[in-house]
């Protein structure tokens, strides 16, 4: 080989390695601001020649914007005061960063464990916001389920209810025939009820539509008593009642601007569970599940009370008894809504409960 083709030949080869070099740095290149490579946003302000940039400060922008009920709060929204106490908390918390990497306290197993837990956590929330919650974010959407509870509302009343809770019927019908004689309902509840949480209040319940109180045999009795009458005991599984209707008022209802946080929590909830419900059969559960390790029980079991056949025809006789006083109405359109709670408290204004 002549000694100028040998020349070529060591140039072309030369060539080809710095080629392989460049197109394996841009690779890697790629390949790093693919996974490892942030964003960072603008730089936005400068702390001891330490840069602070607009998307490392957003975490807590996000907070703030939650606490403020505004969806998207940028630097630029603050004051000057707000501003350098966030930046501030930002370049203290970059040098612990730096501490911590030259001390090396974060290589131990716990710690990268958490650092994974907290990773998935982030990967979850941001799955949820983009994919089950993205919708609520629409102002519209929460407008229709507020027009929606308030519809619910219409011709609905609240009452104002006191009740006193005792053992037995005998009990109950003396301490009637007594409130009777001597007017002295609140004094009566306050000494001899077993709801000690309403007693302290002369057995006051409060204001409460029907679909908020727990027993229907308990609701349907104090909605159909009229304006301060007394009913007879009213058996449940608390005890015997006494009921009493101290008032009867129309729903009094909240603005939109001041249930929509509450709408939205509801609707996030119903997003969620209608989530769950894809991903899983909830009745199933207990056959797809297995536990390898023993569980302490003996904390959950309760005492199963045995109810002989006599006891269970008296009881028979007593809630048919409670009945007769009881106009059975058919379920309406709020019952489908509520589904064993009362959402329209969502938009219900809340009330304080004189007790005079």
């Amino acid at each position: 080989m002549r000694k100028d083709e040998k020349k070529i030949l060591k140039i072309s080869v030369t060539s080809f390695l710095i080629l392989e070099f460049v197109v394996i740095c841009f690779f890697v290149f790629l390949h790093y601001k693919k996974y490892h490579y942030t964003d960072k946003g603008k730089v936005i302000a400068e702390i001891y020649n330490e840069k602070i940039y607009s998307k490392e400060i957003e975490s807590r922008l996000d907070f703030l914007s939650n606490a403020f009920n505004n969806k998207s709060l940028l630097p630029e929204d603050l004051d000057k005061e707000m501003l350098k106490a966030i930046l501030l908390e930002q370049y203290i918390n970059k040098k612990i960063i730096e501490l911590s990497k030259k001390n090396k306290t974060y290589v131990n197993d716990d710690f990268n464990f958490k650092a994974r837990e907290y990773y998935n956590n982030l990967v979850r929330e941001q799955y949820l916001k983009d994919n089950v919650f993205n919708l609520l974010e629409d102002e519209n959407i929460l407008k229709e389920k507020y027009d929606k509870l308030i519809e619910l509302a219409k011709g609905k009343e609240e009452r104002k209810i006191s009740h006193i809770l005792v053992e037995t019927e005998d009990e109950a019908n003396r301490i009637r025939n007594t409130i009777l004689r001597r007017n002295n309902f609140e004094y009566m509840a306050k000494n001899r009820s077993l709801d000690t949480a309403t007693a302290i209040n002369g057995g006051s319940l409060g204001y409460v539509v029907k679909e908020e109180l727990v027993y229907p045999e308990f609701s349907n009795v104090a909605f159909l008593l009229k304006l301060g009458e007394l009913s007879k005991p009213i058996q449940t599984k608390e005890g015997w009642h006494i009921i009493k209707v101290e008032d009867i008022r129309d729903i009094k209802v909240k603005t939109f601007e001041e249930s929509k946080e509450d709408i939205y929590e509801s609707l996030r909830q119903e997003k969620f569970d209608e989530f769950v419900d894809s991903i899983i059969d909830v009745d199933n559960i207990d056959n797809n599940m297995k536990i390898f390790i023993k569980t302490n029980d003996k904390n959950y079991n309760k005492e199963k009370t045995i109810v002989t056949k006599e006891e269970e025809e008296q009881n028979g006789k007593n809630n048919k008894k409670s009945e007769e006083n009881i106009v059975l109405e058919e379920k309406d359109s709020i019952d489908d809504y509520l589904d064993n709670k009362n959402i329209l408290d969502i938009i219900i204004e809340d009330d304080i409960v004189d007790y005079e």
